[in-house]
């Protein structure tokens, strides 16, 4: 939050992973401007744009970006699969108050249609709980401020992924 675009291009340049802007989108030249720098998605924070969010997620399509859109409660969440949503990133974190509040995400979880992407994020801090929310049903999770805030980043990226190599070693040999 609060990048320059000027990053957001220089990580086009030197990454081949999909890039995500996630600031505070509240414009629709914000939406553009993400993907003239090369951005793949978008964030929507439902709370910060709600009136908006139909005519965001129908600007983002037409500029060829995917929008992940973040909601906190259930009114962001129905709003957001009305308007069209496909991928949300359900969270513990209330952005109102800045406080975590878990098992959020997991309520919100159990109340959508298998169709939706679903994206787990708010605090998660280990490779335990990453592997709970994704036995939970989550397609992914997104440890943003745990990996800002860790020097073993790469580690824990490491750790998660091990599980899934694991089972897919368990599966081939029988």
């Amino acid at each position: 939050y609060g990048g320059d675009v000027e990053h957001l291009r220089y990580a086009k340049s030197q990454l081949t992973v999909p890039l995500v802007r996630g600031d505070f989108i509240v414009h629709p030249l914000q939406i553009s401007e993400a993907s003239i720098n090369g951005a793949d998605a978008i964030l929507l924070v439902a709370g910060a744009c709600l009136p908006d969010l139909e005519d965001f997620l129908n600007i983002a399509s037409l500029t060829g970006l995917e929008c992940i859109v973040e909601v906190h409660t259930q009114l962001e969440m129905e709003f957001a699969v009305e308007a069209g949503a496909t991928i949300l990133l359900c969270t513990n974190l209330d952005r109102r108050t800045n406080t975590v509040v878990p098992g959020t995400a997991e309520m919100l979880r159990q109340q959508l249609p298998d169709f939706i992407i679903t994206v787990a994020g708010g605090e998660i801090s280990s490779a335990g709980e990453c592997w709970d929310l994704l036995d939970e049903g989550f397609d992914a999770v997104m440890l943003g401020r745990t990996l800002f805030n860790t020097r073993h980043g790469e580690e824990l990226i490491k750790e998660i992924r091990s599980r899934k190599a694991d089972q897919a070693m368990r599966f081939f040999r029988g």
